[in-house]
C-alpha cells in the first residue's frame, strides 16, 4: 500500500501511525513512536549552524558513521550550499590528485608549477561534470528503488541522501594518491612487479581509483536510502490522536481546573 507525502510513518516499518498517540508504540514492529517523529531529529552541524567548520563535521560525520548519521538529518530544510561544497571538495582532491600523478611522469622543473595548476583546474572541472552525472543518475535510480520497494521515499529523503554522499567520490582522489605512494615504495623496496601494477604506467591506477569512489558514493548512498526510506517530514505529526504526553517527552502539566 502506497501512502501520501504527509503520511506519518513507524521508521522501522512503515506502518501508518495515524489515530495512535507519541505514548504509543507500533503495532507492527514494536518501535516507540517518539522515534519515528521528525520533531526528534536534531540535524546535521550544518541545519544547526551554518559555517565552513559545521559544513566539515557534517561530510566528517557522514563518513565516520555512515549508518546513524542519517537519523540526524532533518527533511524539510534543503540547502544546495553543503552539496555544492561537497562537490568542490571532492572534485578538487580528484583534480590535485590526478595532476601530481601526471606531473610524476617526468614534466617538472620551473614550468612544473604552473603546469600544476592547469592540470588541477581542468581535472576539477571534469570530475564535477562526471560527479553530477553520477548524482543525477542516481536520484532517478532511487527513485526506481523506492517503487520496486516500494518504500515511501520522499523527495526530501532522495536529495538529502545523494547531495551527502556525494562526498564519497573524494575517496577515488584518495586512491590516486595512495597507489601513487604504494609504487613508489615498492620500487624502493625492489618489488618491480608491485611498482608496475601500481604505477602510473599501467594504467590500472585509474581503474582502482575509480571503482574507490563508485563504491564510496554508493555505499553511502545505500546506506542513507535504508535510513530514510520511511522518514518523516515536518508536519505529519499532525496525524496522531491527542497524546498523553507533550512533544519532547516530558508528562504534561496537570490540569489545575477543578
Amino acid at each position: 500500500m502506497r501512502h501520501g507525502p504527509d503520511a506519518l510513518l513507524c521508521e522501522g516499518c512503515g506502518y501508518h501511525l495515524r489515530g495512535l498517540t507519541r505514548a504509543d508504540v507500533c503495532p507492527e514492529c514494536g518501535r516507540p513512536i517518539l522515534e519515528s517523529l521528525h520533531s526528534r531529529r536534531q540535524g546535521t552541524p550544518w541545519q544547526q549552524r551554518k559555517s565552513v567548520g559545521s559544513w566539515w563535521r557534517t561530510a566528517w560525520l557522514t563518513v565516520r558513521h555512515p549508518r546513524t548519521f542519517w537519523d540526524h538529518v532533518r527533511l524539510g530544510e534543503h540547502d544546495s550550499t553543503p552539496a555544492i561544497a561537497n562537490l568542490l571538495f571532492s572534485a578538487g582532491v580528484i583534480g590535485i590528485s590526478l595532476a601530481v600523478i601526471h606531473t610524476a611522469a617526468g614534466v617538472w622543473g620551473w614550468r612544473f608549477i604552473w603546469l600544476l595548476t592547469l592540470l588541477v583546474i581542468s581535472y576539477s572541472a571534469v570530475a564535477i561534470l562526471g560527479i553530477t552525472t553520477c548524482a543525477w543518475i542516481e536520484m532517478a535510480g532511487c527513485r526506481i528503488i523506492g517503487r520496486v520497494h516500494k518504500w515511501r521515499l520522499l523527495r526530501g529523503s532522495i536529495l538529502a541522501t545523494v547531495e551527502h554522499a556525494v562526498i564519497g567520490w573524494a575517496a577515488m582522489g584518495i586512491a590516486v594518491l595512495v597507489l601513487l605512494c604504494v609504487s613508489a615504495l615498492a620500487g624502493r623496496l625492489g618489488f618491480e612487479s608491485v611498482r608496475d601494477v601500481a604505477g602510473y604506467q599501467s594504467g590500472y591506477w585509474l581503474i582502482a581509483s575509480i571503482l574507490a569512489g563508485l563504491v564510496s558514493f554508493e555505499t553511502l548512498v545505500y546506506l542513507g536510502l535504508r535510513r530514510l526510506k520511511y522518514a518523516n517530514p515536518p508536519g505529519s505529526e499532525a496525524e496522531l490522536a491527542q497524546s498523553g504526553i507533550s512533544p519532547d517527552g516530558a508528562d504534561p502539566a496537570p490540569d489545575s481546573a477543578g
